[in-house]
């Protein structure tokens, strides 16, 4: 259920993307690596610091800063 209700959410986003000049969406639904539980909290709802540390990269390479994401 989780899966189906982010893809219609992810297809808005990708389409305010596409409508307006400055907003950039970062698919992280998308990234295989962030399902890895090295990621996420013992409640595996919420990122733990090295989940947060690998989102903050990606949305600084997708800003023009590139910076490597974190590892698990």
């Amino acid at each position: 259920m989780m899966r189906s209700r982010v893809a219609v959410f992810t297809d808005l986003l990708t389409a305010l993307e596409d409508q307006y000049e400055h907003v950039t969406f970062v698919d992280n639904f998308a990234d295989d690596e962030m399902r890895k539980p090295g990621y996420w909290d013992a409640d595996r709802l919420h990122l733990n610091e090295l989940g947060h540390r690998r989102v903050a990269a990606r949305a600084l390479t997708a800003l023009g800063v590139p910076t490597e994401p974190a590892h698990a």
